[in-house]
C-alpha cells in the first residue's frame, strides 16, 4: 500500500497538468465524455453511434462517481451527479483503475514466481505500470485502463481457481472492450490446461515449505490461499517444475528449452487431454460453466448484432490483417528490448545451428513473415489521414518508405517472435504458448487499424509469464526503466506543449499521442 500511494503521489501532478492544459475533452473522448454525462443525468436510453464500444466505462463512472456525490454535496462542491462528471474528474477514474492494475500484477508475479523476491516483484509491477501505452491513456478517458485491469483481475482469479469470480470479471472485460471474449476463451483454456495436468515430482523439503507458505497468503480478492486447495496445488506445481528444471542442471536463457526424445508431440498431448476432460466433464462444467457460459452469450451477441463493434460498423470490419502479428512481435520485443536484443540471445549454440528443425521452422516462419508482408499489409484510411500517432509515421516513413523497405523488417519480425516464443518456452508448455498465440491472433488479425493500443493486454500477460534470470535481471530493469521514462516524458511534452494545427482546420487545436 505504500508503494501504491507513492505511485498515486507520482500520478497526481501529472494528471492536473492534463487537465490544466487540456480541460476539454480531446480525440476519441469527444465520444466518451458526452456519452458518460448522459448516463449522469439518467438517460441509459441515448447512445452515441459513433462508439464502438460496450458501456462499461460509462457503468464504472456512474458508480465512481456515486461514492465522491456524497462527500461533494457535504463540502458544496456539487448538487448532482452531471456537475461532478466533468472531463477532469472523468479521467481521474483511470488513474485509480491503474493502481488497481498495479496491484494486480503484484499478485499476478507473486502467485506466478513464488521464489521471487517482494524487492524485485515490486520492482517489475511499477516497470509495467509505467509501460508507455498504458501510463499514458491512464490520464485520458479511454477504455484501455479499464479494459487492461478487468483481464488482469480475470486472469488473477482464474490462476486461484476462483472460476466464479473470474466469469464476472470477464462479463466486466468485455464490458469495456469487446475483444476481451479472447482472453476469456484464453484464461479459460489456460484454466482447464492446470485443471487437467498431472502431478509433478518435487523435493519433500519444498512440499513442506510451500505448503507453509501458502497456508498464510492471502489473495487479492480476500481468498485464504489455505482454503482453495486448487490455488495451492497450482503454486506447489510451479514450483515443481522449476525444481525439475533446477535437478537437471538445464540452462534456461536464451536457448531453446529443453527437448525430450521421448516427449509426446504436441497432437498426442491435445488427445490425451481431450480424454481426460471428456472422462471429468461434470468436474469440468461445474468449474467452468460460468466462464463457457460468457463465451456462448456473447456469441450470441455477435449473431444477433451481425458484428462484434457496436456502433461506426463500416469503419470496423473484420479483415484479414496478419501483418499485425508481425507489428506485435516487434513492438513487445522492443518494448522489452534489454530482454530480447541482448548480444547473448544471438549466439546460437552449433548443435541447434546444425538441427534440422532450426532451418525447418526458420523457413516456415519467414515464409509465413514474407506472405503476411506482401498479402496481408493493410492501411486503414484512419492511419492514412491522421498524423496525430505514432503508427502514422512508422508507416509513412518505415513500412512504406520504398519498395523493399517492408521486406526488409521480415528478419526483425521473425527474430521477435523467436525470441518471445522462447522466452515464453522457459516457464510454459507447448500448449500454453499455443492458445495464447492463438489468444494474439484472434485479437489483432480482424483488427483492420495499425493500433499500438491493442497490443497492450497481451504484451503484459508476455511480461509477466517472462521469467528473466536473476543475473540479468537488474541491469534489464534498469534499461526498460529509463527507456519508459523516456519514451513518456517525449510523448507527454508532445501532447501538452506542442500542438499544431491543420491547415483545413486552422481554428482546431491538435495533439500529437499514441
Amino acid at each position: 500500500m505504500a508503494i501504491a500511494i507513492v505511485m498515486a503521489a507520482s500520478m497526481v501532478p501529472v494528471s492536473l497538468l492534463v487537465n490544466s492544459i487540456v480541460p476539454h475533452p480531446y480525440m476519441d473522448e469527444i465520444f466518451h465524455i458526452p456519452q458518460a454525462q448522459e448516463y449522469c443525468q439518467g438517460n441509459f436510453r441515448k447512445w452515441d453511434p459513433m462508439i464502438t464500444t460496450f458501456p462499461g466505462l460509462y457503468f464504472v463512472s456512474l458508480a465512481y462517481t456515486g461514492v465522491f456525490l456524497l462527500g461533494a454535496k457535504i463540502l458544496g462542491l456539487s448538487s448532482s451527479l452531471l456537475d461532478l462528471c466533468t472531463p477532469a474528474f472523468l479521467r481521474s477514474i483511470n488513474v485509480v483503475l491503474s493502481l488497481f492494475c498495479y496491484l494486480l500484477f503484484v499478485r499476478i508475479m507473486r502467485y506466478l514466481e513464488p521464489d521471487k523476491s517482494l524487492k524485485r516483484i515490486f520492482g517489475k509491477a511499477t516497470l509495467l505500470a509505467f509501460y508507455p501505452l498504458h501510463w499514458f491513456f491512464a490520464f485520458l478517458y479511454y477504455t484501455d485502463v479499464g479494459s487492461t485491469t478487468a483481464v488482469m483481475a480475470m486472469h488473477l482469479a482464474c490462476l486461484q481457481q476462483a472460476h466464479w469470480i473470474s466469469a464476472l470479471l470477464g462479463a466486466v472485460a468485455i464490458l469495456f472492450r469487446q475483444t476481451n471474449v479472447i482472453w476469456v476463451i484464453f484464461v479459460t483454456c489456460t484454466g482447464l490446461l492446470e485443471f487437467l495436468q498431472g502431478p509433478i515430482r518435487v523435493k519433500p523439503r519444498e512440499t513442506e515449505e510451500l505448503k507453509a507458505n501458502a497456508s498464510s497468503d492471502k489473495s487479492l480478492f480476500g481468498f485464504s490461499m489455505e482454503n482453495k486447495g486448487g490455488s495451492q496445488d497450482m503454486k506447489l506445481r510451479r514450483r515443481m517444475r522449476s525444481s525439475v528444471l533446477a535437478d537437471e542442471n538445464l540452462e534456461m536463457f536464451p536457448c531453446n528449452p529443453p527437448v525430450v526424445d521421448n516427449a509426446p508431440g504436441i497432437r498426442s498431448e491435445i488427445w490425451s487431454l481431450a480424454k481426460q476432460a471428456w472422462l471429468r466433464r461434470w468436474e469440468i462444467f461445474k468449474s467452468f460453466g460460468p466462464l463457457i457460459c460468457i463465451i456462448i452469450l456473447f456469441f450470441l451477441f455477435v449473431c444477433y448484432n451481425g458484428s462484434i463493434v457496436v456502433g461506426a460498423k463500416d469503419a470496423h470490419k473484420v479483415s484479414p490483417h496478419f501483418a499485425q502479428l508481425l507489428y506485435f512481435g516487434l513492438i513487445s520485443a522492443a518494448a522489452m528490448a534489454p530482454v530480447h536484443f541482448q548480444p547473448s540471445n544471438f549466439g546460437i549454440p552449433i548443435q541447434e545451428f546444425l538441427r534440422p528443425q532450426f532451418w525447418v521452422l526458420g523457413g516456415i516462419g519467414s515464409g509465413a513473415a514474407f506472405v503476411f508482408v506482401h498479402y496481408f499489409s493493410l492501411a486503414h484510411p484512419y492511419l492514412l489521414a491522421d498524423n496525430r500517432h505514432y503508427t502514422f509515421y512508422l508507416w509513412k516513413d518505415v513500412i512504406q518508405r520504398n519498395q523493399s523497405a517492408k521486406y526488409c523488417l521480415i528478419p526483425l519480425y521473425v527474430y521477435s517472435w523467436w525470441s518471445i516464443l522462447h522466452s515464453l518456452g522457459r516457464t510454459q508448455g507447448r500448449l500454453w504458448i499455443l492458445v495464447f498465440c492463438l489468444g494474439i491472433m484472434g485479437v489483432l488479425v480482424p483488427a483492420p487499424l495499425l493500433e499500438f493500443r491493442y497490443f497492450t493486454i497481451p504484451f503484459f500477460l508476455i511480461a509477466l509469464h517472462t521469467k528473466i534470470p536473476e543475473e540479468i535481471e537488474l541491469r534489464t530493469s534498469f534499461c526498460m526503466t529509463i527507456l519508459y521514462l523516456v519514451l513518456n516524458a517525449f510523448t507527454m511534452y508532445l501532447f501538452l506543449f506542442r500542438p499544431f494545427h491543420w491547415a483545413n482546420d486552422p481554428g482546431g487545436i491538435q495533439r500529437f499521442m499514441w
